[in-house]
C-alpha cells in the first residue's frame, strides 16, 4: 500500500509541474508518456515513446498482494512498434523471438467487419475541466455493444499542452490507431491531443487510468526499430477474410 500511496504522490508531483505548459506546446507530440492503473489485485502500467511517425509501446503488470506491490510477479508484455507512415504495428513476442508485422489491428478488424457491435455510438463534449494538474477537455465516448458486454461509458480527458500523439491511449492496453472508428468519432468532436485521464464504466466495474509522468527529451533510434535477434515476418499485405455474421 505504500509502494502505491507513493506512485499517487509521483502522479500528483508530475501534474503539477507540467501545469505551466498548458498554453505552451502545438504539433505533433514527441517524447515518452507514462500511464498507470490500480486495480486493487494488479497495477497496469504502459509506456508510449513516440519520435516523428514512430511509435513504441511497452507494458508490463505487477501483482498485488495484501495492500503491497509483489515485484516477483513482474510480467512484462509484448512490445509494439508502430510505423505512422506505413500503417503497420509490429509485435516483438519475447516467447518466440518472432517481430510479426502486421496493419493496425483496428484495420484488420474493420476489414473484416468485426467490432460492429461494440463500436461508438456517440461522443459528447463535457467541458473544460483539470485532471492531474493539466488544463483539459473532457468528453465522454458512450458505446453500445451486443451481449454480454452491453452499453459503456468511457470518460476522457485531454490537453492540448503536450501537443498531439500519433496513437491515443485510451485504456488498459487499449491504443487508438489513425484511421480507427472510435478514434475518427473522437476527432470529429473535438477531442484531440495527449490523454490525461481516462474513467471506464459497464458491466458494474469502473477502471481509472492516469498520466503519470512526461518526458520530452529527445529519443534514441534505435528503440523504433526491430532488434536484430528477432525474425521478422511480415504480414502486412494480409487482408482477412470477411467475418460471418448471425441474421
Amino acid at each position: 500500500m505504500k509502494k502505491l500511496m507513493i506512485a499517487a504522490a509521483g502522479r500528483r508531483i508530475a501534474g503539477g509541474a507540467l501545469i505551466f505548459a498548458a498554453s505552451t506546446a502545438s504539433g505533433q507530440f514527441a517524447g515518452k508518456l507514462v500511464y498507470q492503473i490500480v486495480r486493487p489485485s494488479v497495477v497496469v502500467t504502459m509506456t508510449y515513446y513516440q519520435s516523428g511517425n514512430s511509435v513504441h509501446v511497452e507494458a508490463y503488470t505487477i501483482d498485488v498482494t495484501k495492500g503491497k506491490l509483489d515485484s516477483s510477479t513482474f510480467f512484462p508484455q509484448d512490445t509494439i512498434l508502430f510505423d505512422l507512415t506505413k500503417g503497420t504495428e509490429t509485435h516483438l513476442q519475447r516467447h518466440t523471438g518472432r517481430a510479426i508485422i502486421t496493419q493496425y489491428t483496428a484495420t484488420i478488424m474493420a476489414e473484416a467487419g468485426y467490432g460492429k457491435g461494440i463500436s461508438s455510438a456517440s461522443v459528447q463534449l463535457v467541458g473544460p475541466d483539470t485532471a492531474n494538474g493539466y488544463s483539459c477537455t473532457h468528453f465522454v465516448e458512450n458505446y453500445g455493444g451486443a451481449k454480454p458486454f452491453g452499453a459503456s461509458r468511457r470518460d476522457i480527458w485531454v490537453t492540448n499542452a503536450l501537443g498531439n500523439p500519433g496513437i491515443m491511449v485510451m485504456g488498459s492496453f487499449l491504443y487508438y490507431t489513425p484511421g480507427a472508428q472510435r478514434l475518427q468519432a473522437l476527432n470529429t468532436a473535438g477531442c484531440a491531443g495527449v490523454v490525461v485521464r481516462t474513467k471506464m464504466s459497464g458491466m458494474g466495474q469502473t477502471t481509472v487510468m492516469n498520466l503519470i509522468a512526461v518526458d520530452t527529451k529527445r529519443l534514441n533510434a534505435r528503440m523504433f526499430q526491430i532488434p536484430s535477434y528477432y525474425s521478422v515476418i511480415d504480414n502486412s499485405g494480409y487482408v482477412p477474410p470477411k467475418a460471418v455474421t448471425k441474421p
